[in-house]
């Protein structure tokens, strides 16, 4: 497969930020993190290499459906604040809050986030990660 250009600059409305915790607190975020229970993803029948846990609302794969859930933990609230910051939010803006784990090798196809979202905030934790993107109609 050839590799797709890579772009001189980011896309409009793209913003990229390195390091927004510092190794303490995202050491601290990581052991939050390990402590919630997870979900498995399955869409179309399909179950995804990742798992998942929503806070503020849940996200049905199904039926594309949100319903009210728990509330963000507070050693939780810092990335939040953080993000929301970066993004130039209220960090009650950010109303759903969606932690994936993936395993090592695990990726995530192309997709488009539903539009119900809105801007998009993403913190990767533990590994830097490749954001491949492209232009959608």
């Amino acid at each position: 497969m050839p590799r797709a250009p890579r772009a001189e600059r980011p896309p409009e409305g793209l913003a990229l930020h390195a390091d927004v915790l510092t190794e303490d607190e995202e050491r601290d975020v990581v052991a939050a993190l390990e402590a919630l229970d997870y979900r498995d993803v399955t869409m179309r029948g399909q179950t995804a290499r990742r798992t998942v846990r929503h806070f503020g609302l849940d996200y049905d794969y199904e039926t594309y459906r949100l319903t009210p859930t728990d509330p963000l933990p507070a050693a939780l609230g810092p990335v939040r604040d953080r993000a929301a910051a970066l993004a130039q939010f209220e960090p009650d803006a950010l109303a759903q809050i969606l932690v994936t784990r993936y395993g090592p090798g695990a990726t995530i196809g192309w997709h488009r986030d539903a539009p119900m979202f809105g801007t998009v905030v993403g913190v990767s934790l533990l590994a830097s990660c490749r954001l491949r993107l492209q232009r959608g109609s």
